[in-house]
């Protein structure tokens, strides 16, 4: 009985320690996920990093240890730990494309990009790839399993690769310059997550706090400010493209179809005043609960918005 009560004890000390630890300093967590992503292959190679703290991440430049030039940039997330943009220096994130442009149709931004010759061409050196891209993902975002969608890029001889869900949410996307042919590999320029941080995204888009700020505006004008104020954000989307619109129209002539979705933020809010089980439950708005609406992530410009709120339900 004493031997067991003298475990238990140091069961209990043990626990109580590792509740009480400090949790690891934002610094020593940004270095060691530099570090780590620095011993891939495909990053650059005798680097020296340098660190400024910014409120939610750290940026970091990483400078060639011989010249001290700067070669490459990063950001990690002081939350998570995980880099959330990379940048070759010098390198400009292209715009992300329309729907129809991501499919290689025609759309607004470029003919380039669709021309059935070019295409053709990059399909060749795509298949030449090792999956760079998956070994992106993985480093990036520590999670394995994943098929990245290759897509058009309006950079010249770059490819975006889109990591997400096949409905066309975007969790992060990454541009690679293509090789010169299939034996070759293709080169990470930039990466860019726009999930885990909010205050992070792509370049040319909103951030989702952006996007939920235009989004609440907007609601607030529609609806009042007492609805504004109260309403919490139950769930966000970053659309690329509309996959099931693609279903619709595979046998339409894509240059008819006019398929050109622009990058959207697709918001669900909610009025927790009308939830029954809630704290905060007000017989006056049972129901006015869940108000959806949609933001052009390059503009700013809203799509989408609900003409009424949807009222309560469960199941």
């Amino acid at each position: 009985m004493k031997r067991i009560f003298a475990v238990l004890i140091l069961t209990v000390m043990l626990l109580t320690g590792a509740c009480s630890a400090e949790p690891a300093d934002t610094r020593t967590r940004a270095e060691a996920a530099v570090a780590a992503v620095l011993e891939n292959e495909w990053m650059p190679q005798g680097i020296a990093p340098s660190f400024e703290e910014r409120e939610t991440w750290w940026d970091v430049t990483l400078n060639d240890a011989v010249s001290g030039e700067a070669t490459a940039f990063l950001r990690v997330d002081k939350e998570t730990g995980h880099v959330i943009r990379f940048c070759i220096a010098g390198f400009q994130m292209p715009a992300l494309p329309a729907s129809g442009l991501f499919f290689g149709w025609e759309g607004e931004d470029t003919d380039k990009m669709s021309r059935a010759e070019e295409k053709e061409e990059k399909d060749k050196r795509n298949r030449g790839w090792p999956d760079l891209d998956l070994q992106v993902y993985e480093a990036f975002r520590h999670k394995s399993g994943y098929t990245p969608i290759r897509g058009n890029c309006a950079a010249e001889d770059c490819c975006l690769s889109y990591y997400g869900n096949y409905s066309g949410d975007l969790y992060a996307a990454a541009v690679f310059r293509m090789p010169e042919n299939g034996d070759e590999e293709p080169q990470l320029m930039a990466y860019a997550d726009v999930t885990t941080n909010r205050a992070s995204g792509y370049d040319g888009c909103l951030t989702a706090e952006q996007a939920e700020s235009a989004a609440r505006e907007a609601l607030r004008g529609k609806f009042g400010d007492d609805v504004a104020d109260a309403l919490q954000t139950d769930a966000e989307y970053f659309v690329v493209y509309d996959y099931f619109l693609r279903l619709e129209l595979a046998d339409a002539d894509p240059l008819e179809a006019e398929n050109t979705l622009p990058p959207v933020w697709f918001f669900v809010m909610i009025d927790p005043r009308a939830d029954e089980e809630g704290d905060r439950f007000d017989e006056r708005y049972r129901d006015r609960y869940e108000y959806r609406i949609a933001v052009d992530a390059r503009s700013g410009e809203i799509i989408e918005i609900c003409e009424e709120p949807e009222s309560f339900g469960f199941g």
